[in-house]
């Protein structure tokens, strides 16, 4: 019932205040929202504040079958095109998870207006042929900009009418969530990298306890990798979560530049009680990937064998500190991102096609041979 109405709601986004609305779209939406607010009575009644933290339903044990999981954007030009082969690929590299992630588009940094992407049943399909080759699956909504200058980035965000880019975005999310639950989805990202509304910590609480009426899987927050320890609603979650796009010092530095972030990250989990995962990381097949690797349009040499290495080392690296406890310590990470076009001269974070995607496959099996020992 609920989600039947909330696809319904999905045709009548608010870009302007309630009282602006035309009186039969106005009558319409306020009718299917009072149906939707009566459906939700009975689950949230009794919630007594939106500090209470619920504990998911499904067992941490059923998340993490496999330490390392690959994502794949929905960022195709063609709207419905079919990302099936992409999921295949996905499977080929030994991995059991995939990071599905959905863009939420809106204007320019100052926009009130997130709205879905891609279509609502291009999500669906992926899923089922995800689910239909045994993967297990992450959702993970991520805000582009349509107009954006170079410095402009989702981090950034500063929307004209806060309350309006809130309701917006809160109800794209309901939608995603519903999505989520009825295909059992393991985990539900609900933010990611939106540095400069993250110190709005009363709207966040107000939609992860409105998520949780509705999705029982696990719920996290992807946090910048130098922005994490910002914060304040990590107790509302069930993990910590971060971007891994911090720089390198050298070539010969990187499994120790990775072992003391983990360390850090780790600890700071520790602190807030949770486990945590990584749920991007990866480099770009430029030179100046090890000092940039969250820049993909650096003014750089393309060199596809840094790539493969960096991927290789973190790889190893961060499998060897998976931890044997799944309520503490780094549980999973995923690699970014599957999607793209690949091939000897592409340059950006995709290893399809590339060195760096045999080394990422070996870096898996040779773990699963050791464990197996």
């Amino acid at each position: 019932m609920k989600l039947v109405i909330f696809l319904l709601l999905g045709r009548y986004r608010i870009e302007k205040p309630y009282f602006a609305l035309k009186p039969k779209i106005w009558l319409s939406y306020s009718a299917m929202t009072l149906l939707l607010l009566i459906c939700n009575s009975c689950e949230v009644s009794t919630i007594q504040n939106e500090d209470v933290f619920i504990k998911s339903e499904r067992s941490v044990v059923d998340i993490a079958s496999s330490a390392i999981g690959v994502s794949l954007g929905l960022f195709a030009s063609d709207p419905l095109w079919n990302y099936q082969s992409l999921t295949t690929e996905i499977t080929d590299l030994g991995v059991q998870h995939v990071l599905i992630v959905i863009p939420l588009k809106q204007t320019d940094y100052k926009s009130n207006n997130p709205i879905l992407g891609v279509p609502i049943e291009v999500i669906r399909k992926t899923i089922q042929q995800s689910q239909a080759l045994n993967l297990k699956i992450s959702l993970m909504p991520l805000i582009t900009l349509e107009n954006r200058r170079m410095d402009h980035w989702r981090g950034i965000l500063a929307p004209s009418d806060p309350s309006l880019w809130w309701r917006n975005y809160s109800l794209e999310m309901r939608r995603i969530g519903f999505l989520a639950e009825s295909f059992q989805i393991e985990r539900l990202i609900v933010g990611a990298e939106l540095s400069s509304l993250e110190n709005e910590t009363a709207h966040w609480r107000k939609l992860i306890l409105n998520l949780r009426t509705i999705y029982k899987g696990r719920l996290t927050y992807s946090a910048n990798w130098d922005h994490y320890r910002d914060i304040s609603f990590w107790d509302a979650l069930d993990e910590v979560s971060v971007t891994a796009y911090f720089p390198i010092q050298s070539i010969h530095s990187i499994e120790s530049d990775w072992q003391n972030y983990l360390d850090q990250v780790q600890e700071y989990a520790h602190v807030n009680k949770k486990p945590f995962i990584i749920t991007e990381y990866g480099y770009p097949s430029l030179s100046s990937a090890l000092h940039e690797p969250w820049n993909e349009a650096a003014q750089a040499s393309l060199d596809q064998e840094l790539q493969a290495i960096l991927i290789e080392r973190a790889t190893r690296k961060i499998l060897s500190n998976i931890s044997e406890d799944k309520e503490k310590g780094l549980q999973q990470a995923f690699l970014w991102n599957w999607f793209g076009k690949g091939g000897s001269s592409d340059s950006g974070y995709t290893l399809r096609g590339k060195t760096g995607a045999d080394k990422f496959r070996r870096a898996i099996l040779e773990r699963e041979r050791s464990q197996s020992k």
